[in-house]
């Protein structure tokens, strides 16, 4: 129910890091990007990404499906009863496919 897609949720904290990174490569401050005025900032910013990105997406989703195939292991009717066959099957393929997408994506923000 709404524990899963709270906990699922948390990952879209990286998104602030992300949408700071882009906005500071694409806006200019008297014609130059905001990444070369705020040098600094941009770094941190950068390391803010990298490391919500570790914490929030790479090991965010496996303890998310680990947990959900515990509970559904130990306590398989009332995590059953929390939903339907979406919750069931799908969110956890969802999950899934978001560690795989994040793990691709971790490259490019490990490179820069």
């Amino acid at each position: 129910g709404y524990f899963w897609a709270s906990l699922a949720g948390c990952c879209e904290v990286t998104n602030i890091f992300l949408s700071i990174l882009f906005s500071m490569r694409e806006l200019t401050y008297r014609g130059a990007p905001l990444q070369e005025v705020f040098p600094k900032l941009y770094v941190i910013n950068g390391t803010f990404l990298f490391l919500s990105f570790a914490v929030l997406r790479l090991t965010l989703f496996p303890v998310w499906l680990r947990l959900y195939f515990l509970d559904l292991a130990t306590y398989p009717a009332e995590t059953a009863a929390c939903g339907d066959w979406v919750d069931l099957y799908l969110n956890p393929g969802v999950i899934g496919f978001l560690l795989l997408l994040s793990t691709y994506w971790m490259v490019p923000i490990t490179k820069g």
